[in-house]
């Protein structure tokens, strides 16, 4: 029986494997069997002691293990707070125009998450389409246009992301296109931030430094920490009063036929092409650079049928259109978000705001100090810069990084896109053409 189980305490609760042993095995052996042991059966029972000290090899002490737990559930909860960078200035514009309701705003978004939560079990960000968000709050945009904007792209999307052709073709863009979109895509994002923060100075310095702090001592609830700096340090020299805006838009929102010809011109074009690079492709990678094994639920199909359910629902509320975003998956990450609370808290927040405290909570947006919102925005752009990509690529890859990124951030990813794919392929052409012998 000893040779058959290959150790001498693997039986329990009988000590048959025993009798053959020697006596020397009784106690020397107890405890260096049970370590070595692998789980497997023997009589049919299964030792639970070896798989509690396996984890206790593998993770460390229970208290060590309790401790790194709810480091890891606060790093959560902080993390889930990481994104407002993107969304808090979009939505207080939208709010202070009139072109969302509070309560439509914060429930779309609340809900979007929590179906993030749900579908992903990782922190992939929810945030407003940067594209429509950016020409609504320039232009003389009315909210059915907004929504019919939303619907559109939200369909189209979905519809795309049915076919397998988008998978393919995503798999033949080359490495270097995606570092480069990434690249352009987080000095954009770092731009947007230094425009914030250079509104506030003293306010936007005062809470870098206080982000710098959370960030270098792995601060849990980091982003909150800054936000309440911002406040308290924009508190002594006064709160501008909240622009006034209308609660009272009527609900639900249905856009007519007129709304989506106008919505198509203006909006859509703008957006489609940011939404495919940015927010469907690029977060498919991302996720799957961050997290190697549950990336893998998160895929570009399923990126485009949460996007178009997610419109589907914020429209007729009178939301922003969303979409995710390798930006917002970036900033949850830096801020120690890895797994499902994120979403889930964040979600459930702003649905209770926006159920319970619909206009106060729109008051509340309008009167932050957007320089502490650019502090945190500023650090998701420094997550998402492909800086050891760039160090390890090839030296002909380089430049094709560089020009991808610099057409993204002076013009749009579509074009940024196009640019270097131009500049790969005189890369590939170069390369073969040295390569080719002479004779």
């Amino acid at each position: 029986m000893a040779a058959a189980c290959g150790s001498t305490l693997r039986c329990w609760p009988s000590f048959r494997c025993l009798r053959r042993t020697r006596p020397r095995f009784l106690v020397a052996s107890f405890r260096h069997n049970l370590t070595r042991a692998t789980p497997r059966r023997c009589g049919g029972w299964r030792l639970r002691e070896e798989a509690a000290i396996r984890a206790e090899r593998q993770e460390g002490p229970r208290g060590a293990s309790a401790v790194a737990g709810w480091r890891g559930r606060l790093g959560d909860l902080g993390g889930a707070f990481g994104d407002l960078g993107t969304l808090l200035p979009f939505a207080a514009g939208a709010i202070a125009l009139g072109l969302c309701h509070p309560f439509g705003l914060l429930v779309a978004t609340g809900l979007g998450y929590l179906l993030v939560a749900a579908v992903y079990r990782l922190p992939v960000s929810v945030q407003p389409m940067k594209a429509i968000g950016a020409i609504a709050l320039t232009s003389a945009t009315d909210p059915e246009t907004l929504a019919a904007s939303g619907l559109i792209v939200g369909t189209v999307v979905a519809a795309v992301g049915l076919f397998r052709a988008v998978e393919r073709a995503a798999r033949l863009v080359p490495r270097s296109l995606i570092h480069g979109l990434q690249g352009g895509l987080a000095l954009a994002l770092g731009l947007a931030a230094l425009r914030m923060i250079a509104a506030e100075p003293w306010v936007g310095f005062a809470c870098a430094l206080v982000a710098g702090a959370a960030l270098l001592r792995a601060a849990p609830l980091a982003p909150l920490l800054v936000l309440l700096a911002g406040a308290a340090f924009a508190w002594p020299g006064g709160v501008a009063a909240p622009a006034a805006f209308d609660p009272g838009l009527a609900l639900p929102l249905l856009p007519e036929p007129a709304h989506l010809l106008a919505a198509l011109p203006e909006l859509v074009l703008a957006q489609l092409p940011l939404t495919v690079t940015n927010a469907i492709l690029l977060t498919a990678i991302l996720a799957g650079q961050y997290f190697p094994d549950r990336g893998r639920r998160v895929t570009i199909r399923r990126l485009s049928a949460t996007t178009g359910l997610m419109n589907l629902v914020a429209a007729p509320l009178g939301g922003l259109p969303l979409c995710h975003g390798a930006g917002g998956l970036a900033a949850h990450v830096r801020f120690g978000a890895r797994g499902w609370l994120a979403p889930a808290a964040i979600g459930l927040l702003l649905l209770a705001a926006g159920l319970f405290a619909a206009e106060a909570a729109g008051r509340a947006l309008l009167a932050l100090p957007m320089a502490a919102v650019g502090v945190l925005l500023l650090a998701a752009a420094l997550e998402l810069l492909p800086v050891a990509a760039f160090r390890q690529a090839r030296p002909s890859c380089r430049p094709v990084i560089l020009v991808t990124a610099l057409v993204t951030v002076a013009f749009d990813p579509l074009l940024g896109l196009a640019a270097g794919t131009a500049a790969e392929t005189l890369r590939w052409a170069f390369l073969r053409r040295r390569e080719r012998p002479r004779g």
